[in-house]
């Protein structure tokens, strides 16, 4: 019966997990980046990520920004005089 039932999870096996899942992403990035910059110098790699940083995927544009539409503020301002309905 005791052997059926799921094992407790205290602090100490969460905090295990996390830091087994943390240990297996940085070995997993670590021969990601031995495989895609092997052999290159620091400048280099530096010089690379500089470029692809700046660069846009085909088709894109910067956005073009257009005024606010709507009524115009009367001339004046506050000095403006108010128009109320005709009687």
């Amino acid at each position: 019966m005791g052997s059926d039932e799921p094992r407790r999870e205290t602090r100490e096996t969460i905090e295990r997990a996390f830091a087994e899942a943390k240990r297996a992403r940085e070995a997993k990035r670590e021969e990601f980046l031995r495989r895609t910059f092997n052999g290159l110098s620091l400048a280099e790699i530096e010089a690379q990520a500089r470029r692809n940083s700046r660069r846009r995927p085909p088709g894109m544009a910067p956005a073009l920004v257009e005024p606010p539409r709507g009524p115009l503020p009367m001339q004046g301002g506050a000095a403006a005089p108010l128009e109320f309905g005709a009687d």
